[in-house]
């Protein structure tokens, strides 16, 4: 009897090492997949500065060199970003080009406030 009740012992810890595994190996892709997503597929050089940042969240509006606005990789004309903006709560990113018109960069600044938003940043590099 004594022998059966011993190979019949129940296991009561559990090996974790695998777990652990499958864990750091997804990390690891969700942050190399992260460092994709804000990509917006519009050539833009951002300028750069010793405090410098990346998008934070909310909506991100690029503008190329040639001071063309877009969204979500969309050109957009001035009404189509003012439809967009309706309602929009958060900060609004703005990512220009180094190169691109000092003037477009603030007509969209002002379409921002004329929508009322006024917690918006302007994407740089950081050096």
């Amino acid at each position: 009897m004594q022998n059966e009740s011993q190979s019949e012992e129940e296991i009561t810890d559990i090996n974790v090492t695998p777990l652990v595994d499958v864990m750091l190996v997804l990390l690891v892709i969700f942050m190399v997949t992260t460092s994709y997503l804000d990509q917006s597929g519009i050539a833009i050089e951002l300028p750069s500065a010793s405090t410098g940042s990346v998008g934070q969240q909310g909506v991100t509006i690029n503008i190329d060199k040639d001071g063309q606005p877009y969204y979500q990789q969309a050109v957009v004309s001035d009404a189509e970003l003012v439809r967009i903006l309706q309602g929009q709560e958060g900060q609004v990113n703005i990512a220009a080009d180094r190169h691109a018109p000092h003037g477009k960069v603030i007509a969209v600044i002002d379409l921002l406030r004329s929508q009322g938003i006024t917690a918006f940043s302007l994407q740089t590099l950081a050096n």
